[in-house]
């Protein structure tokens, strides 16, 4: 399939622990035929690479040991957005609703961003579709966190792009109807805490309080029905993970760029009072005397009180 071929010819696996369990311990929902290898927690995707070829692609998102109904890997795939639309079966959509990241008819379709949304995840709520489907493809993965014990295995995804990698800190999941209030662009603290109190898992994260990414698959309990998985999006920089030793390992470096520039900030230190005094007749040493005495400070506390009644 085109998704396997993806993940061979432009995902990267990144050594950074042996990633979370499969999640196959409890539930009974998901099966296979024979143990898999542990995807790493972390990998890498040559955007120059995939985007020359696939255009549309603007970001990929991985869960690592996340299984769908036939017991093979799941959310591993390539995001596309786009604002162009087609026919399937005599119906206009969005393209990649039934049509694969290389434009080919299909009914698996491609993950993909709301058109209204930015496509570089800016929006305050991104919403991301993709099918349910009865083969295990696509989203179909997403409906096993209605049990507590597949987001205890899998509390957090990740979405990279060209410009920057996320964590998905997952902290709500709902079976909702298809034009919920989740559906929109910009979604209020007091929503979000209505889908963290009915959400079908407990998570450990709270409401969360930056940018968001809503998860869109099919559900068949109500009518026309959608599961959404809710997650905050965590820029995932190094700086960001380990601050302290960002901190520590650049400090000598910084200790050592001041004292190597430190005659070139005389020199134009000089150079501007110079100018200062020279052409514009100006004091560069002067410094205005802004001492208050004690009794314009009982001034200035009579008026702020009278300000404040």
């Amino acid at each position: 399939e085109i998704s396997d071929g993806i993940i061979s010819d432009f995902v990267i696996p990144v050594d950074e622990g042996s990633g979370h369990s499969d999640g196959s311990a409890e539930g009974g929902e998901e099966t296979s035929s024979e143990p898999l290898t542990p995807q790493p927690e972390q990998i890498s995707v040559d955007f120059a690479a995939l985007q020359s070829k696939y255009p549309d692609v603007v970001g990929y998102i991985y869960c690592a040991n996340t299984r769908n109904t036939k017991g093979q890997y799941g959310i591993s795939y390539p995001i596309a957005y786009t604002t162009e639309t087609a026919s399937y079966k005599g119906t206009t959509e969005n393209l990649y609703l039934h049509h694969a990241i290389d434009g080919s008819e299909n009914e698996n379709g491609t993950i993909f961003v709301e058109p209204l949304c930015a496509p570089d995840f800016s929006t305050q709520n991104t919403i991301i579709y993709g099918h349910n489907m009865k083969t295990g493809a696509m989203f179909q993965p997403l409906e096993f966190y209605k049990k507590q014990y597949y987001y205890d295995a899998h509390p957090c995804m990740y979405i990279y792009t060209p410009t920057q990698n996320y964590r998905i800190d997952l902290f709500a999941g709902c079976v909702v109807e298809h034009d919920a209030d989740i559906y929109a662009l910009n979604v209020s603290q007091e929503t979000l805490q209505k889908y963290v109190q009915n959400s079908t898992f407990k998570s450990k994260t709270g409401v969360p309080t930056g940018k968001i990414v809503t998860l869109s698959t099919c559900s068949y309990e109500i009518s026309n029905g959608r599961y959404v998985v809710l997650g905050e999006l965590v820029p995932k920089s190094l700086a960001i993970r380990k601050p302290l030793e960002v901190a520590l390992l650049t400090a000598p470096w910084m200790k050592r760029f001041a004292k190597l520039t430190k005659p070139l900030v005389y020199l134009f230190n000089n150079t501007a009072n110079f100018i200062a005094h020279h052409l514009f007749g100006v004091d560069p040493h002067y410094v205005p005397n802004t001492t208050h005495s004690a009794e314009e400070i009982a001034l200035i506390v009579e008026e702020s009180g009278r300000s404040n009644e």
